[in-house]
């Protein structure tokens, strides 16, 4: 590995430079729980700093060719596939979407540069949890909201929570500072009250994920700490209790309970727009254009039109929702892009295993988690569905392979 220290040649405008990266960074996770598109605002600022980095000689950041190989693979491919698809089926350019992807690429390179800790990322991951649960609160005991997120799609603020609380579960394990890591736990606390108020049921599948990123801990010591905190035990056992009332008396129980109601609806032919028989005639509907067009697909974002088609010839559920995607990545991929969709999209998820296996442990390990929890979240819905996620997606892969990359 290459020599990792960032010319300082022109000092103040260096120093602005890893300041402002550093800002963006700690900001980017707050600001998307409050409003996906203030979230985008700092997304493209990082990208924006790394694309300028990339064209400086003082500020290139010294990856391998092999490094930067695996980096383009990972980031570009995606984005390749896309344009493809909408180049060879003749859609409207609005239809390119992955473009967050390349972004990602270039926050790595600015990360690379800004000289900071990944600390500030979970910091700002740790504020973001707590503004979620104000929000939620909000809407709940303000509001009445059903599906109480406010500012955005349920989707993408479900999915932001896990995010958080996965870096945040991972940064307790490198914190030192006993009442840093009690406010972190406090924040883990927070954000699964908020992710249970949400009712996103697709995030309940990555919690054991952040189970795992507390056992994989290296300085995991809160129970210690807050033995010897009397103030600290007690805002612990509050906030542990505030988590199980909320578990056992709001959309948790009653969401696993509406599972089973609308499976036996579905057998009976009733879909009414629920959610499960929903997704299982999206599913069905999904498998049947990839059996119609296995090579190329249907074109991207090509499902909704067709999905239209099925229905009018009464091979999807009169009283189900048109939808825009599959609610399920893999099969939504293997629909509009067919076998050659599916085998880029491996090939780029390859490239980025092998390139989180070539980073130190601690950041291997949160790169493997954070892959693990997207990959899981895919399962119920598309997580390629909406730039705001695709952005969250790739921030938490470019800041972690920045950091790692830098430390390797």
């Amino acid at each position: 590995m290459h020599s990792t220290e960032v010319s300082t040649d022109g000092g103040s405008t260096s120093t602005g430079l890893q300041r402002v990266v550093a800002l963006a960074a700690f900001v980017f996770l707050p600001l998307t729980s409050l409003h996906a598109s203030a979230g985008g605002v700092a997304f493209w600022v990082l990208a924006l700093i790394g694309c300028w980095c990339c064209v400086s000689s003082k500020l290139r950041p010294t990856l391998s060719r092999h490094q930067w190989m695996l980096l383009l693979l990972a980031g570009l491919l995606p984005v390749a596939l896309n344009v493809a698809s909408v180049t060879y089926f003749g859609l409207p350019s609005r239809q390119i979407s992955w473009v967050p992807f390349v972004g990602g690429v270039f926050i790595v390179v600015a990360v690379w540069v800004s000289g900071w800790s990944i600390r500030v990322v979970v910091m700002g991951a740790t504020l973001a949890s707590f503004a979620l649960l104000f929000i939620t609160t909000l809407a709940v005991v303000g509001f009445a909201h059903e599906r109480p997120s406010l500012t955005m799609n349920a989707l993408l603020y479900g999915k932001t929570g896990v995010i958080c609380m996965l870096f945040t579960a991972w940064g307790l394990g490198e914190e030192k500072d006993r009442k840093i890591r009690l406010l972190m736990f406090l924040s883990l606390l927070a954000g699964l009250a908020a992710l249970l108020l949400t009712g996103y049921r697709g995030g309940w599948f990555v919690l054991p994920l952040i189970g795992l990123a507390l056992l994989l801990n290296r300085r995991l010591q809160v129970e210690a700490s807050v033995a010897r905190n009397g103030r600290g035990a007690f805002a612990l056992m509050a906030a542990v209790a505030a988590v199980a009332v909320v578990s056992a008396n709001y959309s948790a129980v009653e969401r696993v309970q509406k599972l089973s109601d609308e499976l036996q609806a579905y057998n009976r032919g009733v879909v009414n727009n629920s959610s499960v028989g929903s997704r299982i005639a999206m599913w069905k509907s999904a498998t049947r254009m990839f059996s119609e067009q296995p090579v190329f697909g249907v074109g991207a974002h090509e499902y909704h039109s067709r999905l239209q088609k099925f229905q009018a010839q009464g091979a999807y559920p009169a009283d189900a929702k048109l939808y825009r995607h599959a609610h399920n990545s893999y099969l939504n991929i293997a629909a509009e892009y067919g076998l050659i969709g599916l085998l880029v999209m491996t090939i780029s998820a390859l490239a980025l295993v092998r390139l989180l296996w070539s980073l130190p442990p601690r950041f291997r390990q949160l790169g493997l988690l954070i892959l693990g929890s997207w990959m899981l979240m895919a399962l119920t819905n598309d997580v390629l569905a909406h730039q705001s996620l695709i952005r969250t997606m790739a921030f938490g892969f470019a800041v972690t392979l920045g950091f790692g990359l830098r430390a390797a």
